[in-house]
């Protein structure tokens, strides 16, 4: 009776760690897609923060000084929302180099998906220097 009543109870917690790495999966998936979409609209916003920019100086050169001040209010928002953007990216990527770090130092086969999943997860875009 106990060993039936043990080996209920393993397959139990077996389904529920099956069901918990399937939800993983599924978070990561769309982790993954919802960065993908912020990448393709970043170009978007940057052009959306240049054209604000442009439509407030050409306000200030009619003499329109409500008008500039709208637009650089825009513009303000569009800066704050990219710099909240930015700062959830960093948490994730530091978060994902710490587990890669921590995946190494233990060794093993996880390092390298964890290495992976960071490189994955860093811009592509533009091209900068490493720092020294």
């Amino acid at each position: 009776m106990r060993g039936c009543a043990l080996s209920v109870m393993l397959l139990v917690l077996l389904a529920a760690n099956g069901y918990s790495v399937w939800q993983i999966h599924l978070l990561r998936s769309e982790v993954a897609r919802l960065d993908r979409a912020l990448a393709a609209a970043e170009p978007e916003r940057e052009a959306d923060m240049r054209a604000l920019a442009e439509a407030a100086l050409e306000a200030l050169r009619r003499g329109e000084l409500t008008r500039a001040a709208q637009e650089l209010e825009r513009l303000g928002e569009l800066i704050e929302e990219a710099g909240a953007l930015a700062r959830l990216r960093q948490r994730g990527l530091s978060a994902q180099l710490a587990a890669a770090q921590e995946a190494v130092s233990r060794g093993g086969e996880e390092a390298m998906s964890r290495v992976s999943e960071l490189l994955q997860a860093l811009p592509r875009g533009r091209q900068q220097k490493p720092p020294r």
